[in-house]
């Protein structure tokens, strides 16, 4: 190893892996991984990151999608770059907030009460989406899907017509992600939560 290469973590790329399959773009996967390596310390500020060439091999993309997920994180703040040098984790981190998805079948005053009273408790730190999915599963697969990389879920089902076909897509989230505001379920697998 140079002495160039001694201010670079690459314990990183071992412990992230990309998922060829997944509805989330590569891009972000790299810019979702490196974001949480940053947040949950494994880079620190001033780390230097690998270079554009190593991270395109090891991941197995092409440097065009390397480049665009450290531009999304140099424009996030998350990464500088310093000519011939590379990218480093920016020294003034603007981090992000953490994301919630709150997912309610319907809309409806006391669905509001619950969103207002959620707000308040859940802190200052915290981006909370709130998205209704009508009681329609395919609008509320599409929702979970494009938010599953970056988001934490909280789910209020209703008892409905198609309710089986929603908890079937309610049980594949990923548990640690999942707290459900219902009756217990005990289906839910993992480290999901509910409550009533």
């Amino acid at each position: 190893m140079s002495q160039t290469d001694k201010n670079i973590n690459y314990w990183f790329l071992d412990v992230f892996s990309i998922e060829k399959n997944s509805p989330v773009p590569t891009y972000q996967q790299l810019v979702n991984a490196v974001s949480k390596a940053v947040k949950e310390n494994v880079l620190k500020q001033g780390e230097r990151l690998p270079s554009i060439n190593r991270l395109s091999a090891h991941y197995q993309v092409s440097r065009a999608t390397v480049e665009k997920a450290l531009g999304s994180l140099k424009k996030r703040g998350i990464v500088q770059s310093a000519p011939y040098k590379g990218f480093f984790v920016a020294e003034n981190l603007r981090l992000e907030k953490h994301k919630i998805l709150l997912l309610f079948n319907n809309q409806g005053s006391v669905n509001d009460l619950i969103y207002k009273s959620f707000l308040r408790r859940i802190g200052a730190n915290v981006q909370v989406d709130c998205l209704v999915y009508n009681n329609n599963v395919g609008l509320f697969n599409h929702l979970t899907k494009l938010k599953s990389a970056e988001a934490d879920f909280v789910v209020i089902p209703q008892i409905a017509s198609d309710f089986e076909n929603l908890f079937s897509s309610i049980i594949n989230l990923p548990g640690e992600k999942l707290l459900m505001l219902e009756k217990y379920v005990e289906k839910l697998s993992g480290s999901a939560f509910s409550i009533l």
